[in-house]
């Protein structure tokens, strides 16, 4: 998302592609965040993927923070590359770690409903 769009540079005129930039990037994630959270209620009730639960909770809480602090702070945060890099290494780790967690709890829930339907 960074590289697709250009940013405007901190303290300047806000330009079409910064204004593009900061909306795609706040849809995005918002999106990517309450997922977690649906993750994290669905997780929460198998042994197996209960830590992985806990990591979506605190994946999702670190990224409303600082979407909050770079949202309410825009041009003005000068540590905006730094909170844009947290997230990213957030969202990263949780792709690698919960990623492919994911694809097993599916499975679970496909057979669990297909049991449920006979």
């Amino acid at each position: 998302m960074i590289s697709i769009f250009n940013t405007d540079v901190i303290g300047t005129i806000v330009n079409f592609h910064g204004l593009v930039h900061q909306v795609a990037t706040i849809a995005v994630s918002v999106v990517f965040y309450l997922s977690c959270l649906i993750l994290m209620r669905l997780m929460i009730s198998k042994a197996g993927l209960r830590y992985f639960s806990f990591y979506c909770g605190l994946t999702c809480l670190v990224g409303f923070v600082v979407l909050l602090k770079l949202g309410f702070s825009y041009h003005q945060n000068e540590y905006m590359g730094l909170m844009e890099r947290i997230i990213a290494g957030f969202n990263l780790l949780w792709i690698v770690l919960v990623g492919p967690q994911v694809i097993r709890l599916s499975r679970s829930l496909q057979y669990r409903t297909i049991n449920t339907l006979h």
